[in-house]
C-alpha cells in the first residue's frame, strides 16, 4: 500500500515547488484572499519565479489589504480632512504618529524625566549609575530601554517629558544578583542595589537583550 501511495503522488521537477492548488491566503498567514494563479500556474520554477514574487509582493502591499487601507483612510477622514495631510512630508507625518527613528537625551533630561522611587533617592549610588548608563547607551540599546519600561521603542515629539504616563520611576528591588525588571503599565524600572555601575551596566545589557525571553518585562 505504501509503495502504490508512493507511485500515485506527484513528482515535481528538480527546479520546482508545489504551489497550493487554490494558492490559498493560510498559506501567507491571510485569510480570505487568493493570490492569482496566472502568475505561476501550480507550480513555481526558475521560468516564472519573478512572477510569482511579483505577485506575492502585490498581495501583500496591495490587494491584500486594500480592505483594511480603505477602512484607515475612512476612519482617519472621521478625524481630519485628508486633504491636509498634504501639509505634511511623509517623514513628518512618520515622526508625528510614531516618533522618532533616532533617540536623542541628555543628563539633565534623564534626571527630570527618571526618577527615583521606592528606597532611592537622588543620591542613591545605584540610581546615579543608572542615569550615567542611560547617557552613554547607544541608540539601539535605548530603543531597548524604552521598550523595556514605557512599550514604546520610540520618543514621542517633545522627548522623554511628552511620555504619556509621564516619568519613568526607578523603584529598588531585591535581591541583588536578579536582572532589572521593566513595569511597562505603571512605566518602571525595578532596578536591585548593584554594587557597581559596571555590574549594573553588565545587568541591564543583559535584561534588555533577553527581555522577550525571560518573562521580565
Amino acid at each position: 500500500a505504501a509503495a502504490a501511495a508512493a507511485a500515485a503522488a506527484p513528482h515535481w521537477p528538480a527546479d520546482a515547488i508545489a504551489v497550493p492548488p487554490d494558492h490559498s491566503a493560510a498559506t501567507l498567514g491571510q485569510s480570505a484572499a487568493t493570490l492569482d494563479q496566472s502568475a505561476c500556474g501550480d507550480e513555481v520554477h526558475i521560468g516564472n519565479v519573478e512572477g510569482y514574487l511579483a505577485a506575492v509582493i502585490r498581495f501583500w502591499f496591495a490587494d491584500g489589504v486594500a480592505a483594511q487601507i480603505a477602512g484607515f483612510r475612512e476612519g482617519l477622514s472621521e478625524v481630519m480632512p485628508l486633504a491636509a495631510l498634504k501639509a505634511f512630508s511623509a517623514n513628518e507625518i512618520t515622526e508625528l504618529v510614531c516618533g522618532r527613528d533616532t533617540i536623542e537625551w541628555t543628563p539633565e533630561e534623564l534626571r527630570r524625566c527618571v526618577l527615583p522611587g521606592f528606597q532611592y533617592t537622588a543620591d542613591s549610588p545605584p540610581y546615579i549609575w543608572l542615569l550615567e548608563v542611560l547617557a552613554e547607551l547607544p541608540d539601539s540599546e535605548r530603543h531597548a530601554f524604552l521598550e523595556f519600561v514605557a512599550v514604546c521603542p520610540r520618543l514621542p515629539p517633545g522627548g522623554l517629558s511628552a511620555l504619556p504616563r509621564g516619568a519613568i520611576k526607578v523603584n529598588r528591588m531585591d535581591p541583588a544578583d536578579k536582572l532589572p525588571e521593566g513595569r511597562t503599565c505603571s512605566q518602571e524600572l525595578r532596578l536591585p542595589a548593584y554594587g557597581s555601575k559596571e555590574e549594573l551596566k553588565g545587568k541591564l545589557s543583559m535584561a534588555l537583550q533577553w527581555k522577550d525571553y525571560l518573562g521580565i518585562n
